[in-house]
């Protein structure tokens, strides 16, 4: 499967979370991304809890959903899903308690809000966004690493 970082960077990437970590340029990314200011919106935000997903559909106007998060994610990971045509995007934080059904549940979610839309199209460009978890000595995060790439 390939790995794009940068959107043009291609790396070759067979599932392994230690040949994950220690790629040089996922460090790269990684140290870039967590350099970066937090930003501290003030309304229209919708968090999601710990083994809680949620889809949001983008549209203007107020009293809609401009920001989706979540936070405290040590061992646990957010998977983000986001419709690159439609901007539909789905976030769920995952704690290693039933990973594959809540992968599966955020792409109907997501394939299926983005149909929606845009009036029935039929588009399956999505980004995709893996964070959290660290080296932990249970190796809780590798576990839940490797079942959620997998």
């Amino acid at each position: 499967m390939p790995l794009f970082l940068r959107e043009r960077d291609e790396q070759p990437f067979t599932g392994n979370y230690k040949e994950l970590i220690e790629n040089e340029l996922v460090k790269e990314v990684a140290a870039e991304f967590a350099s970066r200011p937090r930003q501290q919106p003030v309304q229209a935000v919708l968090y999601v809890g710990q083994r809680e997903m949620a889809t949001v559909i983008p549209k203007r106007g107020q009293g809609v959903v401009r920001v989706i998060g979540t936070d405290d994610a040590t061992t646990c990971h957010v998977a983000v899903i986001r419709h690159r045509t439609s901007g539909v995007t789905t976030l769920s934080h995952l704690d290693g308690s039933q990973v594959a059904q809540c992968i599966s549940k955020l792409l109907k979610s997501c394939s299926d809000e983005s149909r929606r839309a845009s009036a029935g199209a039929v588009d399956s460009s999505f980004d995709v966004f893996l964070v959290g978890g660290f080296n932990d000595d249970q190796l809780t995060s590798v576990g839940l690493s490797n079942e959620t790439i997998s």
